[in-house]
């Protein structure tokens, strides 16, 4: 679906035969304007000849739209979506929803690295792919969690085949710890992890420098963001890890 929303109002573009009655009758209550999925690209081309500025969300507009408006004459102002920031608010419901999929999601894990007591000897190509799945899809509530981040890091830092790969994945893990850290003010996991890993790069001073403590800490630090004050305290606690590598 697509949505253009104006000062006026909102008009949704979809295929309503894939909505229950329910759905459309709230939308309709609610105001908005129901159109057929196919007619955006005709609605976007009247905005440029009218010669309106659009915000427009890279990440979340094809270029078809884009380019129907500037043919049109009408002018794309990229910017991040406000719905995008308004959807992240989650009520009390919705939060303790995510923490009890995080929960599961983490005793799960647990019981897949219980299941293979062996894996850091044995090292097969299976088990790292394994590995490497369980990294990528790892929620950040789950690395939070300072006991399977110990056991997750005790893995990655065996000696596996794939080099490349691995490197890749560590420094990837490593990146899931700092979002933790800033979140939470705890660095321990992380410092452990950057401090044992063999795995990312000749000198760990520049790993620190360019993939972990390249983001503005002290501008995360807001009290108005709940969600990322313990920037603060993290940095306190990567400065003597840096420090620690300061000649490698």
């Amino acid at each position: 679906a697509y949505a253009i929303v104006d000062v006026a109002g909102a008009t949704l573009f979809m295929d309503e035969a894939k909505a229950d009655e329910a759905l459309l009758a709230a939308l309709r209550t609610a105001g908005v304007q129901l159109q057929p999925y196919g007619a955006v690209l005709a609605s976007i081309a009247a905005l440029g000849e009218a010669e309106a500025w659009v915000l427009v969300d890279r990440s979340r507009v094809n270029a078809a739209l884009v380019d129907a408006l500037a043919a049109a004459g009408g002018e794309a102002v990229h910017a991040p979506s406000p719905v995008t920031a308004a959807k992240a608010l989650k009520n009390p419901a919705e939060l303790e929803g995510m923490a009890e999929a995080h929960r599961r999601d983490a005793a799960a894990l647990a019981a897949a690295l219980d299941a293979r007591p062996a894996m850091g000897r044995s090292k097969t190509k299976e088990e790292f792919a394994l590995l490497t799945d369980w990294v990528l899809r790892l929620a950040p509530e789950v690395v939070r969690d300072a006991h399977l981040a110990a056991r997750l890091g005790a893995l990655l830092c065996a000696p596996w085949s794939d080099r490349g790969a691995l490197s890749s994945l560590c420094a990837g893990f490593a990146s899931q710890l700092l979002d933790g850290a800033l979140c939470t003010g705890d660095a321990a996991s992380l410092t452990a992890f950057v401090a044992k890993c063999p795995h990312l790069g000749a000198s760990k001073r520049a790993f620190l420098e360019t993939r972990l403590l390249s983001l503005p800490l002290p501008a995360l630090h807001r009290a108005d963001e709940p969600g990322r004050v313990g920037a603060a305290a993290a940095a306190d606690a990567l400065r003597p890890l840096l420090a620690a590598h300061a000649g490698s």
